[in-house]
């Protein structure tokens, strides 16, 4: 189903090429033949095709929902705004280093950047998968993030790990902390660094 939603609404060129060039096979092949029915029913791919870039345009993907609430908890973040960030972050969500052990929680960093010691991100999302569990996905986002009384900007890799509740709400549960200025963070930082100042 993941892979079906994938190809139909999320990049839907590969199907909508294929539907034209079955539409040229048909039409090519009933005009060769003289067939008029086959020249008739090169119509419906050309349909089908229609149909699907409109499906793409105005049907919204979860993995399109996580790429905007990514964005979202990121300005939440600099505002600060963690109300807003509640919405998408499990209550329970943890900090993990690349060895998977939990570094920090979010309980212990909520009250930091509810201080405002966040001043703003740059962001890009690298990709966004989804796991065999079609309730599990991962957006991995790049940060060049500002520290309050700091013009310098750090720059960190990160993997989010969302998890849809049985409520239906996606909400990160883990924060996969990959790396800092290109290098391991445990080869650097033991835990967080700035816990009451973190650059989450």
């Amino acid at each position: 189903m993941a892979q079906v939603e994938y190809y139909l609404f999320e990049n839907p060129w590969l199907a909508v090429i294929g539907l034209v060039v079955l539409f040229a096979v048909l039409r090519v092949l009933g005009r060769s033949t003289g067939n008029k029915k086959l020249v008739l029913a090169s119509n419906l791919p050309v349909l089908l095709a229609g149909a699907v870039a409109l499906a793409a345009h105005f049907v919204e993907t979860d993995a399109e929902k996580l790429d905007a609430w990514t964005g979202a908890v990121l300005t939440a973040s600099a505002e600060p705004d963690v109300g807003a960030m509640d919405r998408y972050i499990a209550p329970d969500a943890v900090v993990k280093n690349r060895k998977g052990e939990v570094i920090a929680r979010w309980s212990q960093l909520r009250g930091a950047v509810d201080r405002g010691v966040i001043s703003g991100h740059s962001y890009s999302i690298r990709g966004i998968t989804r796991a065999k569990d079609a309730g599990v996905m991962t957006t991995a986002v790049a940060l060049r993030t500002r520290v309050n009384g700091s013009d310098q900007a750090h720059p960190t890799g990160w993997d989010w790990v969302w998890q849809r509740g049985d409520d239906g709400q996606w909400r990160i549960t883990e924060f996969h902390w990959r790396s800092y200025r290109g290098e391991d963070p445990g080869r650097i930082f033991d835990g967080i660094p700035y816990l009451n100042a973190s650059p989450l």
